[in-house]
C-alpha cells in the first residue's frame, strides 16, 4: 500500500484518519471522498522533489560536518582523559617532594635539624631521645611512708615491683 494513501487528512483539524472512514474520528467533520484525495497528492508527489531540495543540500552539508565534529570532540576527551608518561612523571616528582617536604615540616616540630639526615644519624638521634625519656622516667617514685609507690589510678606497688615495670616498659 502506498503511503500517501495509508492515512487521509482531515482538512478541518488535520487529524490522521483511516482510509474508507466517512468522519474524522477528531471532530465528526466529514472527510473527502478517496478520488479527492489521490488527486491531491499527485500535484504533491510531482513537486515534492523541488520542495525538498534546499532541505537535502543543507543535509548534505550538516550530516558530515556534524558527525566531524562529534568524532573530534570524542577524540580530545578520551586523549585529554588518559596521564602521559611525561605527566606521569611529573606527579611522581611531585609526590616525592611532598613527602620530603612532609618529613622536614616534622623534624621542625620536633625540633630536629633541618637537613635531612643519613639512616644512621636518624637512628643515633632516636636512640637519644629514648634514653633521654629513660632518664625522666627513672627518677624516684613518689613513695608512701610505707615505702610503696602510690599510682594516680589509686593503687600502689612495691619499689621492687615498680623497678620491673620499668624494666620491661623498656625493653
Amino acid at each position: 500500500m502506498d503511503q500517501g494513501q495509508s492515512r487521509i487528512q482531515c482538512p478541518r483539524c488535520r487529524a490522521n484518519n483511516f482510509p474508507g472512514k466517512t468522519h474524522c474520528w477528531q471532530c465528526r467533520s466529514p472527510l473527502p471522498p478517496p478520488e479527492a484525495v489521490l488527486l491531491a497528492v499527485a500535484p504533491a508527489a510531482a513537486a515534492s522533489p523541488m520542495a525538498n531540495r534546499p532541505l537535502r543540500s543543507a543535509l548534505r552539508f550538516a550530516l558530515p560536518v556534524g558527525l566531524g565534529l562529534a568524532v573530534v570532540i570524542l577524540a580530545a576527551l578520551l586523549f585529554s582523559s588518559r596521564p602521559t608518561p611525561s605527566h606521569r612523571a611529573a606527579v611522581n616528582e611531585f609526590a616525592r617532594e611532598q613527602a620530603q617536604l612532609e618529613e622536614q615540616l616534622r623534624r621542625m616540630n620536633r625540633g630536629d635539624s633541618f637537613r635531612f639526615a643519613s639512616p644512621e644519624e636518624e637512628q643515633a638521634r632516636r636512640e637519644l631521645r629514648r634514653l633521654e625519656r629513660q632518664l625522666e622516667t627513672t627518677a624516684p617514685p613518689p613513695a608512701g611512708s610505707d615505702g610503696r609507690v602510690h599510682l594516680r589510678s589509686g593503687g600502689s606497688l612495691s619499689r621492687e615491683e615498680y623497678d620491673r615495670f620499668l624494666r620491661d616498659l623498656n625493653r
